[in-house]
């Protein structure tokens, strides 16, 4: 009996000390994978990364193509030791997904008025393959975002405060939130979403394929595309403003502030909601 009790003792501290040591060594790399970005230095990445996360307080974010197959990262500034002194900017590389994150060393818990002060002009560059990417991910608390010709089968791009730019992009669903600034979508291919608080939402695209879906409580919305569509749905509705179309629809309902109808079977749906501002879905004449 007394046997049996040392060797299930010996075996749960074995046990343990095996999880102890896994753990310990998941720590271990998990740190280690944690890596500085140096101010007006480029780091370069050979990894392939299907997933990829940017959050910065920066002032201004650009997300584009590298022009080879590597991952390209860079913080630029007029003044590096001001920003160091003012900024934690650090990547990570985990199981195929790149993050890389710009923070205040004064947020507690938001962005320091002082760190935009001091570090108004600097930027931030990430650079990728030519890749299709499983998600990619954009934060900005303040400032602007530029976004362009990185395709993902899923896109969120956000801020706070601060203009919005997704270009020449291909994707199966695109979400982009602000809260205060201009939103601007040019050429984004899939089916997107849009949700701003105040501030104008401008979206091209050369045909109409796939739905658009756009939120507003404050400013105007413009929608626009090279030639009308054959099959579309129109649901445009502000609560003050005025609501206009040049698409030849069917229209089931029609005020100075909503149109509702279709054309042909089966298109993809339009669907704008605003509180304040006028609402314009149009193709080029």
């Amino acid at each position: 009996m007394f046997n049996r009790k040392r060797v299930a003792c010996a075996a749960l501290f074995a046990v343990v000390l095996l999880v102890a040591g896994c753990t310990a060594k998941m720590n271990a790399v998990t740190k280690a994978s944690e890596q500085p970005l140096q101010a007006n230095e480029e780091t370069t990445l050979e990894t392939t990364f299907r997933q990829v996360k940017v959050s910065s307080d920066v002032p201004s974010i650009h997300i584009g193509l590298s022009p080879d197959e590597t991952t390209r990262l860079s913080i630029r500034t007029s003044d590096p030791e001001k920003l160091q002194k003012h900024f934690d900017f650090h990547y990570r590389e985990t199981d195929g997904q790149l993050e890389v994150t710009v923070r205040g060393k004064s947020r507690n818990p938001g962005l320091d008025v002082l760190d935009l002060i001091e570090t108004w002009g600097a930027e931030l560059h990430v650079e990728l393959p030519d890749h299709s990417y499983n998600s990619v991910t954009v934060h900005s608390d303040v400032g602007k975002i530029e976004y362009r010709e990185v395709n993902a089968d899923r896109l969120a791009v956000s801020s706070e405060v601060g203009t919005i730019t997704v270009a020449d992009t291909a994707t199966e669903q695109a979400i982009v939130t602000n809260s205060v600034g201009a939103v601007r979508l040019d050429n984004v291919n899939g089916k997107t979403e849009v949700s701003n608080s105040t501030g104008t939402v401008n979206i091209y695209a050369p045909s109409i394929e796939n739905d658009i879906a756009v939120k507003t409580e404050l400013g105007a919305v413009t929608i626009e595309t090279d030639r009308e569509p054959d099959n579309v749905r129109l649901d445009l509705s502000t609560e003050i403003g005025k609501v206009a179309t040049n698409f030849d629809i069917e229209r089931n309902d029609q005020s100075k502030r909503s149109i509702a109808g279709q054309k042909g079977e089966n298109g993809p749906q339009i669907k704008v909601r605003s509180e304040i501002g006028p609402i314009e879905v149009r193709y080029r004449e």
